[in-house]
């Protein structure tokens, strides 16, 4: 009986949820122009949440919806960027930023969030996002990047022509990135109280009603 009932709720919940967006290209075919980061965002296999997909918000808005095993890859311009991931089941956001740098590829990974308060890496593989940070750690699920290198091939609509090496100027040293402040509080509660809006968790009057307190707030 047991195992009937999970095999039902299985059903169930593969049936509510919906497929990611139109025109979500997989990882390997995603060819990113000069000057972009790559962003690739994978669920992965642990079956402890069964088949309970996954939302992704990408500066607040929705970009895929994912399964176990499922990616998601785009090429975004660098800087800043606020990933969120929730599931519609459940209340609760866990939201983190990143400060991307151009012509590199950054792979994370969503899984159950007490996986990753086991063993965190919000804060960069191999040091090399030093200002990763959770603002919201709430919902099911956790975000974190597991692996960023440097991208192998740029591609670009106006290919400039051949130079010679010896003609090459050497690049500058890189600049240190400056810290990318975190969420202020007042900024992660409104983040949070639209994703509930969204849900459908809360009314329109309750939801415009909140915002003004929470805008009329000092902090």
């Amino acid at each position: 009986m047991r195992i009937l009932t999970i095999l039902a709720l299985s059903i169930v919940l593969s049936g509510c949820a919906t497929t990611q967006p139109a025109g979500v290209q997989a990882p390997s075919a995603l060819v990113v122009p000069q000057g972009k980061a790559k962003l690739t965002i994978t669920m992965n296999d642990d079956m402890s949440l069964m088949q309970v997909p996954a939302r992704v918000d990408l500066n607040g808005n929705r970009v895929a919806e994912l399964r176990q095993g499922e990616s998601y890859s785009a090429a975004i311009e660098p800087g800043k960027v606020i990933l969120a991931t929730y599931a519609w089941f459940t209340p609760g956001t866990f939201v983190s930023h990143f400060e991307l740098e151009a012509n590199r590829e950054y792979h994370f990974e969503i899984a159950p969030r007490a996986a990753h308060l086991e063993a965190p890496s919000f804060l960069g593989a191999k040091g090399t996002v030093r200002d990763g940070s959770v603002d919201v750690n709430g919902g099911p699920y956790a975000i974190a990047l597991k692996e960023t290198k440097l991208l192998q091939a740029t591609a670009s609509t106006n290919l400039p022509a051949p130079i010679d090496a010896a003609a090459r100027a050497p690049s500058p040293p890189a600049k240190a990135d400056a810290p990318t402040p975190a969420l202020t509080s007042k900024e992660s509660r409104l983040y949070e109280l639209k994703g509930f809006h969204e849900k459908g968790l809360i009314s329109e009057a309750i939801y415009l009603e909140k915002q003004r307190e929470i805008l009329g707030s000092g902090q």
